[in-house]
């Protein structure tokens, strides 16, 4: 899997928050045919390490704590890609979910060692 190397899908978008459109990294000559993608949030700090323990979260996981300005920062960024047409380029007219996502257990162990 790659994450794309362009300012409109991936950058920081607060000091502690970056946001990264993800998809496969097919080999040459098999990148026909639509692929899944991902968002990717990384985190520095780690606000749940730097205030955690937090009561009540799931025991399995990974779990990002986001503060308020990283919500509104992450809610623009989303808003933006919608708005500028960008989005619409990822979907297919009759996208169905079900019907075009890959299954994470399609992906290699390896790829996805922290999957639920």
């Amino acid at each position: 899997m790659k994450m794309w190397d362009d300012p409109d899908w991936s950058r920081r978008i607060t000091p502690r928050l970056h946001v990264g459109m993800v998809d496969e990294e097919l080999p040459l000559g098999k990148e026909g045919g639509r692929k899944s993608w991902y968002i990717a949030l990384t985190q520095h700090p780690d606000l749940l390490k730097k205030y955690g323990p937090v009561k009540g979260l799931p025991e399995n996981g990974t779990t990002l704590l986001l503060f308020e300005d990283d919500v509104v920062a992450l809610v623009g960024y989303l808003r933006e890609l919608d708005e500028s047409g960008l989005l619409d380029e990822l979907a297919e007219p009759d996208y169905k979910p079900s019907a075009h996502r890959r299954s994470l257990d399609a992906l290699a162990p390896a790829e996805h060692h922290d999957a639920p």
